[in-house]
């Protein structure tokens, strides 16, 4: 018997990580989608129909009181950590952009909901960009999961006709 795979991804703008997780044979049913953008919402409710999902700002009371209901209730936890900050493509690198606590603070939450792996992804550059905010995150990780693999990842070995680096830092407990 092949078990369900439920899968939440926070701050999935139009969730290229669920199209993925489709193609694996993961069911919309079985998708959380936590979104605050309007346009993302929209694109997200046409494309995915059946999947649940969350137009709060994750950073008010309300945002994680929606989030923190599926505690227990999800496999894997996804975190799109918002990339501008880090990006190679900016000049400013403000270590007190606001972007970076909410990062953190989605990702806190994701590692609070008991999934038994949480998937954390940035542009590669966030490692060495913004240093704090990555060992933040990195020890956030640490302390709720068993293990911890961060790897960079460039998206033309996936056939993405574009040069992106990227950083994924997956935690799993009990595999």
């Amino acid at each position: 018997v092949r078990k369900r795979v439920r899968v939440m991804s926070l701050m999935c703008g139009v969730a290229g990580d669920m199209w993925a997780l489709e193609g694996l044979g993961g069911r919309q049913e079985d998708m959380v989608l936590g979104e605050v953008c309007p346009e993302a919402r929209a694109q997200l409710a046409r494309r995915f129909p059946r999947a649940t999902i969350i137009p709060h700002d994750i950073t008010s009371e309300e945002g994680k009181r929606a989030v923190a209901w599926y505690r227990g209730k999800v496999d894997i936890v996804i975190v799109a950590i918002p990339c501008q900050p880090s990006s190679m493509a900016r000049n400013v690198h403000d270590p007190s952009d606001v972007r970076i606590g909410v990062g953190q603070c989605a990702l806190e939450q994701a590692c609070a909901l008991d999934a038994q792996v949480v998937v954390v992804e940035n542009v590669a550059s966030f490692v060495w960009k913004q240093p704090e905010a990555y060992a933040a995150a990195f020890k956030t990780v640490a302390e709720s999961f068993d293990k911890v693999s961060v790897l960079q990842l460039d998206a033309t070995l996936l056939m993405i006709p574009m040069f992106r680096k990227r950083m994924i830092m997956v935690g799993s407990r009990g595999l």
